[in-house]
C-alpha cells in the first residue's frame, strides 16, 4: 500500500510538470537558508533563543517597546 501512496506522490509531482521543479527548487533553497540563519544566529553571534525571548518579555511587561 506505501509503494502504491509513493507512486501516486511521484507521479503527481511529474503531472506538476516544470512549475513543481521550481516550488522543489525554491523549497530546498528556503530549508538551507533556514539552517544557514539557525547556524549563524546559535554559533557565530551566540544568541540564546531563550535568553533573549526573556529579555523582550521584560520589556514589553513594563511597556518599553523601543527596547
Amino acid at each position: 500500500m506505501d509503494q502504491l501512496n509513493q507512486i501516486g506522490a511521484i507521479k503527481f509531482f511529474v503531472d506538476g510538470g516544470p512549475f513543481m521543479w521550481l516550488v522543489l527548487g525554491i523549497s530546498i533553497m528556503s530549508s538551507i537558508l533556514m539552517v544557514e540563519r539557525y547556524l549563524a544566529l546559535r554559533y557565530r553571534y551566540h544568541i540564546d533563543g531563550r535568553q533573549l525571548f526573556n529579555e523582550i518579555k521584560k520589556y514589553l511587561a513594563v511597556n518599553d517597546h523601543r527596547r
